[in-house]
């Protein structure tokens, strides 16, 4: 039997649960506003204990959650690289707000407010995405194996529409190309990485990953074996590459040869002028003290070319741009996904193929030649 009481503004019900052990025992539960709703609740609760038994409330916080979660599972099963990008986002995104909520009382009116909040916040869909893939993880590892809640009411929230990051191309003309080398400084090897990325295809990451010891001058071959992240501003260190078909032996033309070995004659000149103090770590991309180079040095040089020009490219764009170079010369598919590494050929498809004018004239023109040959219409 159950009974109702107010307390302040809010009303309570309190519900007699079925003896353990000979015991009687009692629970009481918010109920909301008014006394209605809390009958209304306690009708629901009383239904719920006769279907399924009593469920001892979950006074775990969301806060406790992640850390089993990143603990648990992230940390055996994610790259570093994303669990760093998880730790960064929810520190600073997710805990301030939702760390202290107990997990049962994360409802879909709780995310709604808390996206919504981010929507007005101005920040980008991106971003916004991996705190959603944070948030939606936590709770699904709550319903299992934890077993502390029933639903993951992060997937039944209308997700608002945050604002897209501005488009960057996905290939770029050689006119491009020959802008960014004259802007671009020598300084950390910009221009040479600009050169090595579109004349390879390599993620950046890849890029500066790549130690001496992974180039074969004799044969031509660059064997990518691993990719340098950067968990923070003052860390660098070598990691396994993005899939095992990112482990792979790429090709390399003069252009490449020349980029390595002028590469190679300024570390030589920068070891004579550093002497004991120069870092022999054995990279192909380093500062001048031959300690490692990581990707912000490029993208700051990126954003300041970008505001100068109308280009609007990143450094990713050479990798689309050496794909699409290649599929244009008339390279098979598959060469064309093994070369850059990708596992699924669909991936290599859908963001590399582009509908460039030249190519629908040449797709035109092999139709007109076709017909020519085989009709007489």
């Amino acid at each position: 039997m159950g009974s109702l009481r107010k307390k302040g503004d809010r009303w309570y019900f309190s519900v007699e649960l079925p003896q353990e052990n000979g015991k009687r025992k009692r629970v009481e539960r918010r109920g909301g506003k008014t006394k209605k709703e809390a009958q209304e609740k306690m009708k629901l609760f009383e239904a719920e204990v006769l279907k399924n038994g009593y469920k001892k409330e979950c006074k775990m916080t969301f806060d406790e959650l992640y850390n089993i979660w990143f603990n648990e599972y992230v940390l055996n099963n994610c790259k570093e690289s994303t669990t760093n990008n998880y730790a960064r986002y929810y520190k600073k995104h997710i805990k301030p707000i939702l760390g202290n909520y107990k997990v049962s009382d994360i409802k879909a009116r709780v995310l709604s407010d808390f996206f919504n909040k981010l929507k007005e916040e101005d920040k980008c869909h991106s971003s916004a995405n991996i705190i959603r893939v944070v948030i939606s993880s936590c709770l699904d590892y709550a319903i299992f194996p934890l077993e502390i809640i029933e639903n993951n009411s992060c997937k039944f929230i209308k997700f608002p529409k945050f604002k897209k990051t501005k488009d960057k191309k996905d290939i770029i003309d050689m006119k491009d190309f020959e802008t960014i080398l004259d802007i671009g400084s020598s300084k950390h090897n910009f221009n040479n990485m600009c050169l090595l990325l579109l004349h390879t295809g390599l993620r950046i990451g890849e890029a500066l990953g790549l130690q001496w010891e992974d180039i074969d001058f004799d044969n031509k071959i660059i064997h990518v074996r691993h990719t340098l992240i950067a968990p923070n501003v003052r860390e660098c260190k070598l990691s396994t590459p993005k899939t095992k078909t990112s482990i792979r032996d790429i090709y390399f033309n003069d252009t490449v040869e020349k980029v390595f070995k002028n590469i190679k004659k300024s570390q030589n000149e920068n070891r004579l002028k550093f002497g004991v103090l120069y870092n022999c770590n054995n990279m192909v991309f380093t500062h001048e003290d031959g300690s490692f180079l990581d990707h912000h040095h490029f993208t700051n040089m990126v954003a300041k070319i970008n505001r100068k020009t109308n280009i609007n490219f990143s450094m990713h764009t050479f990798r689309h741009t050496h794909a699409t170079m290649l599929l244009q010369a008339g390279a098979n598919m598959k060469d064309v996904q093994a070369r850059l590494g990708h596992a699924d050929i669909s991936t290599t498809m859908n963001i590399y193929v582009q509908d460039t004018e030249e190519s629908k004239k040449k797709a035109l023109d092999k139709f007109n030649d076709y017909i020519e040959k085989t009709s007489n219409i």
